[in-house]
């Protein structure tokens, strides 16, 4: 259970080096540590830990990291699990190579999103979670969500016309190199070149890493989310579910 809190703290930050939000000044940095422990289930010497080391690779207090991560937790869009709800659900469509697939994927009413690439026209390549690998799901195996949303990568910010099949193969190919790869717990999710890889990490350096290096993060931090895949303006959607 602490993985899975850990998964949704992880998808969920987003922290601005330049311009840091005050929150919660008013609060003591323990009072900070144990509101997000009640959030996350997280221990306190893991999420100290983390906090300094943010802390210490981008030169931000450690008091004003856990200051807006809990800010953020605390605004972070909340819903009711789709599973809890009557619904109409089937197998996520086929789409083009070197689309993205995003799913609400809530987690205890928390959520915290997820992103997949289209390796072929009916597969799905992705870091899918805690527990699972890098890995390769056929579309027909995958249930499609109210609110699930199928994106095209595009030539040009705010455009419509899907990135050439050169660029997305591209993409798709060096997101084929990880398959395997166990499933990163990381904020430092920019970074491409670890061992393991979290689900907006694999695609974000997909992109990022090939072709004309296209930043699909939305809001520019040093964290890119399920959620600023899906907001980006290199990405146009093509299917609302």
């Amino acid at each position: 259970m602490k993985k899975i809190f850990l998964n949704i703290l992880l998808l969920t930050l987003i922290i601005s080096i330049s311009t840091p939000v005050a929150y919660a000044t008013n609060k003591s940095y323990d009072t900070i540590l144990e509101e997000i422990m009640e959030i996350s289930g997280i221990p306190y010497y893991e999420l100290n830990n983390m906090i300094y080391d943010i802390s210490s690779k981008y030169n931000i207090g450690e008091y004003d990291v856990a200051n807006e991560l809990l800010g953020d937790m605390q605004n972070e869009e909340i819903q009711i699990d789709d599973s809890r709800q009557s619904i109409k659900s089937a197998p996520l469509q086929s789409s083009y190579t070197g689309d993205i697939w995003y799913s609400k994927a809530t987690t205890s009413f928390y959520n915290h999103g997820h992103v997949g690439l289209y390796s072929s026209a009916s597969q799905i390549i992705e870091a899918r979670g805690p527990g699972y690998k890098v890995a390769i799901r056929n579309c027909s195996d995958i249930v499609s969500k109210s609110g699930d949303v199928i994106m095209a990568v595009v030539t040009m910010e705010n455009g419509t016309t899907r990135e050439s099949y050169d660029e997305r193969l591209q993409a798709v190919e060096w997101a084929k190199s990880k398959t395997g790869r166990p499933y990163a717990y990381t904020i430092n999710n920019k970074s491409c070149g670890y061992n393991d890889y979290n689900c907006s990490q694999l695609v974000w350096c997909a992109y990022n890493k090939t072709g004309d290096s296209k930043d699909l993060d939305s809001d520019g931090t040093w964290f890119v989310s399920p959620t600023d895949i899906k907001n980006s303006n290199w990405t146009n959607a093509i299917k609302i579910y």
